[in-house]
This record gives C-alpha cells, structure tokens and sequence, in this order.
C-alpha cells in the first residue's frame, strides 16, 4: 500500500529522546483511556503495559 499509494513513512523520529521523555509520553497515552478501551477493548489495561508502550516508542 505504502508503495502503490506513495507513501513514505518517517523513521528515526523517537531516536534522541531520553528516558524523561518517554515516560512523558507513555504517561500522556496511558491517560487516554477510552481511546485504548475502544481500540483493545476493556482489558486493554492487561494488553498495553508501559513497559511494552516504551518498548513500541522505541522502534519509532
């Protein structure tokens, strides 16, 4: 799709932020609960941790 459609898509973008940052932003998408209930459903809580969140930041 990416190459059909001409997209290209960013990378390096989380690559010199620290540690402060990324528990700024897993904090900030941790506290939009509906957003991941409605996407995961009501046990999004034992899906998405902020472990796992950073670990997704990471390879951004």
């Amino acid at each position: 799709m990416k190459e059909k459609h001409q997209i290209e898509l960013p990378s390096g973008i989380c690559a010199d932020l620290n540690e402060d940052d990324f528990d700024i932003m897993t904090s900030v998408a941790l506290g939009m609960e509906p957003l991941w209930e409605n996407a995961l459903g009501e046990n999004w809580k034992s899906l998405i941790t902020p472990s796992k969140l950073k670990s997704i930041y990471r390879k951004i």
